[in-house]
């Protein structure tokens, strides 16, 4: 997080403020659904409690940033009001039925959904537009996050470590074709 903040402040990344606001929301549903679940521990989702600061941490420096240079301005697309009307939902269903667990998975779901555009953006590009030092970051921690899971026997930390390594994975894949194609091309610069 610190050094992506440090190429958000520096303008090297540009990343989308309405992709981080999404995944703020997202993240902040998937915590609390998760300690509303009867068997929560910290230790067994420590994945999701990082996650969850490492995306508040980016948000606050990105929207800071963008304030200062005068450019804060959101725009969400179709399919990313989709996914926060989808997130409403899931956390409305969670209010009115006190099913944790199952707006756990849901709020999953839609959280692994959110990434198809970002990594579709990726293969369309001729250039890597974030930090693939961030993502290389967000897909260790990831790995690393099961650990702990596991042995806890968490299967919804479990679930919420397989989507975040799946996600994190395909991006980052997506990422490092770009910075190949930048490499060759003679114009690669690490961010």
């Amino acid at each position: 997080t610190a050094w992506y903040c440090y190429v958000i402040v520096k303008r090297r990344v540009q990343p989308p403020l309405a992709s981080w606001i999404l995944f703020a929301i997202a993240i902040t549903i998937s915590f609390a659904t998760y300690w509303d679940t009867p068997r929560h521990t910290l230790i067994g989702n420590i994945g999701n409690f990082i996650a969850m600061v490492n995306i508040w941490g980016s948000l606050i420096v990105l929207y800071l940033t963008l304030a200062l240079d005068k450019k804060l301005h959101v725009e969400f697309d179709h399919f990313q009001i989709g996914c926060l009307t989808a997130a409403g939902i899931v956390l409305l269903f969670w209010k009115f039925t006190d099913q944790s667990t199952a707006s756990f998975y849901l709020i999953q779901l839609i959280m692994l959904i959110a990434y198809l555009p970002t990594i579709g953006k990726l293969l369309k590009l001729e250039r890597n537009f974030d930090s693939t030092i961030q993502w290389v970051a967000i897909f260790t921690g990831s790995v690393f996050a099961t650990i702990p899971a596991v042995i806890d026997g968490d299967q919804l930390a479990i679930f919420n470590s397989i989507r975040s390594v799946l996600a994190s994975a395909f991006t980052l894949y997506s990422m490092l074709q770009l910075d190949a194609k930048a490499i060759r091309n003679g114009n690669f610069e690490l961010k």
